[in-house]
């Protein structure tokens, strides 16, 4: 080890610690390295990660597929020839009638339940490790996925939906963060793509179990098989090299970039996590050896004690009310969030009100996804478009489908062409507004706030997610135009105000709250030296 590291061993952690004042400012370090050592999608590192991802995103159990085709009304299964005689909630527990709105109701339940999770798992996450909430989490949502399958009334059925609903909120947030985290800052466009791609195919290949086997008990049993190969993930990707750092666990960090380096057959073993300013400042025992006190030991020692309760503190929402910054950042995200995931929700459930075939809908609205992943990640990279205007653009494409749809008047018998066509640049649009909200927001928030800040804008897109069921069942049995006016209006509304968002292509990630606040001061610099710039060529 380098002489010129501060060192501090906490009794009671195998792990040796510095001060958070430290850390904050070594954040900027761990980025480097990591753009260094997994920095290219032609890296070794980067290939096996990606390709535990991916493994991760394919075999997990979807989620949304059990929720559309367990409560699908009879007449989505026409085309099926394996869905003779089927039974889905729907027909097994009698819910039509006066009884119509449960189906709806079931569905929000997932959603209720997500909200808490995505919350609260991200607080767990920032104590305990991204890795080990993630796989403990993932564990329990497979768990609960089987005991839904023998839920014997609608009630028992809504209680094991909010429950997984919780687990799985929770783990969505955690594993996207443990994604962006053991990554270089420029790789991690790619990893949202390759995210979208996962989740894409994993829809797609869990459909066709949903056509072979459309007996929602089946369904729910059957798709929790694959999801057991997701612990070879977990058996293999590291802990966040990242969240160690901002715990102050230096040793435990280097490790973790150590094995990445192994993967590429570097050669480097040693890696210096703090800046070079602070070497020198302390000399560690374990390499010295020794025993000796001198004054400046004595003085430096004691100020990295009294520092220690502040490697414990803990981020958390309030933080993101109570700095101006974070809160208007927060407050923009929110309505984004939101709508991304009630217009994502609202057409992808209620697929089957776009054709009159229900399978065909839903391949149409999953492929639809594809074309969004090298579209968002084109323009996000491009100087003329960038992450904000990106949103804006892809907001503003969903809310032009979702007008057309409600404006034009079609006839029962001839609606499946052209709507299948709104279906499919209206699910771009918002798939690709959604997938790029996932690296605008993290690079929006600091590290020390980044996972209670998506989680918190995660809690938002599931009170979308808690609503939009309604509106797509009125759509999909009533055949009402009015739900895709709801979906335009919060479309545009998105489309306007992201427009207030400020732009993060190219810029240095946040680590501290201060470093973002900084970051807003040069961005309304910036503007406001480029508006009197503009404003002196009219003069």
């Amino acid at each position: 080890m380098p002489g010129g590291r501060r060192r501090l061993r906490n009794q009671n952690s195998n792990s040796w610690k510095v001060p958070r004042s430290v850390v904050g400012n070594k954040m900027g370090s761990i980025d480097k390295i990591l753009n260094v050592q997994v920095g290219s999608v032609y890296k070794r590192a980067y290939v096996i990660l990606s390709l535990l991802g991916f493994l991760f995103s394919l075999a997990k159990p979807p989620d949304l597929i059990l929720m559309v085709f367990s409560s699908a009304p009879s007449s989505a299964f026409v085309d099926n020839p394996h869905a003779s005689n089927v039974q889905t909630i729907v027909t097994e527990w009698n819910l039509t009638d006066s009884r119509n709105w449960i189906p709806g109701f079931l569905q929000s339940m997932f959603y209720v339940g997500y909200m808490p999770g995505a919350i609260i798992m991200g607080q767990l996450s920032d104590l305990y490790g991204r890795k080990r909430v993630s796989w403990i989490v993932y564990a329990l949502s497979l768990v609960f996925q089987i005991v839904t399958g023998f839920c014997q009334n609608w009630q028992q059925f809504a209680a094991c939906r909010a429950i997984s609903g919780f687990l799985i909120g929770g783990l969505g947030v955690v594993q996207t963060i443990l994604t962006q985290e053991s990554t270089g800052s420029k790789l991690w466009v790619v990893n949202g793509a390759l995210a979208e791609i996962g989740y894409t195919a994993n829809m797609l290949a869990f459909l066709w179990i949903a056509y072979l086997f459309p007996s929602w008990r089946q369904m729910y049993f059957i798709t929790t098989i694959p999801g057991i190969f997701v612990f070879i993930y977990f058996y293999i990707v590291p802990e966040s090299p990242r969240w160690l750092l901002s715990r102050g666990k230096i040793i435990s960090a280097q490790e973790v970039v150590e094995k990445i380096s192994k993967w590429n057959k570097s050669n480097e073993e040693d890696y210096d996590l703090l800046l070079d300013d602070d070497a020198g400042t302390i000399s560690s025992d374990r390499q010295t050896g020794d025993t000796g006190q001198s004054n400046s030991r004595e003085i430096s020692t004691a100020r990295l004690l009294t520092s220690e309760p502040e490697i414990k503190k803990t981020r958390s929402i309030i933080d993101l009310i109570k700095h101006p910054t974070l809160r208007y950042r927060s407050l923009i995200l929110s309505l984004q969030w939101f709508t991304a995931s009630f217009v994502f929700y609202g057409i992808t459930l209620g697929s089957g009100s776009f054709s009159s075939n229900f399978y065909v809908a839903f391949i149409i609205s999953g492929i639809s996804q594809i074309p969004a992943v090298p579209l968002f990640i084109y323009l996000m990279e491009r100087k003329w478009a960038g992450r904000r205007r990106t949103l804006i653009w892809f907001m503003a494409l969903g809310a032009i489908c979702m007008f057309v749809m409600y404006i034009v008047p079609f006839e029962e018998g001839e609606h499946s062409n052209y709507k299948l066509a709104l279906l499919f640049f209206g699910k771009i649009g918002i798939s690709g507004a959604f997938d790029l909200l996932y690296i605008y927001t993290a690079e929006l928030f600091p590290t020390v706030v980044r996972n209670v800040g998506l989680g918190s804008m995660s809690f938002w897109a599931r009170v979308g997610g808690v609503i939009a069921p309604f509106l797509a069942n009125l759509a999909m049995f009533s055949g009402l135009n009015t739900p895709f006016l709801a979906f335009g209006v919060v479309s545009f509304a998105s489309s306007v105000f992201a427009a207030f968002l400020p732009e993060t292509r190219g810029k240095i990630i946040p680590n501290t709250i201060e470093e973002a606040e900084q970051q807003e001061d040069e961005t309304d610099e910036d503007y406001n030296f480029s508006l009197c710039r503009n404003t002196n060529k009219h003069l």
